[in-house]
């Protein structure tokens, strides 16, 4: 069974960490580069905030026995071919999601500039 009041506070939580998140959009690229904190604070708000929509997205395909996808960055597309998202956004989260992937699983060969520029990308 659904309840809305799970979804709601998983995305209230995201809101506080798209919040802290802005503090950095405007950070220029050599302050970035030159601070490991800053650098480390921005990745992990970047996957915290991806972890959510990735939560909710599970919590839907559970709620509603829904099949989930294998790879979490195609549950987004899953989910706009039930037409639960707008498929343009749904392609756009979809490479959030393999964002995540990279921060988690991948961090040892995260490159300072992808990580940059993911703070520099047009709003959803």
């Amino acid at each position: 069974m659904l309840d809305e009041r799970i979804i709601l506070r998983k995305f209230q939580k995201q809101k506080e960490y798209l919040v802290k998140l802005k503090v950095y959009e405007n950070i220029d690229y050599d302050t970035f580069l030159n601070d490991q904190m800053i650098q480390f604070a921005i990745e992990r708000l970047l996957q915290l905030t991806i972890q959510v929509a990735l939560d909710v997205n599970r919590y839907l395909f559970k709620s509603l026995l829904i099949k989930q996808p294998e790879e979490n960055a195609e549950s987004f597309i899953k989910l706009a071919q039930l037409k639960i998202l707008d498929e343009d956004l749904a392609l756009r989260l979809k490479e959030s999601g393999k964002m995540r992937n990279l921060l988690v699983h991948l961090y040892e060969i995260i490159e300072p500039p992808f990580v940059h520029l993911a703070i520099k990308v047009k709003k959803l």
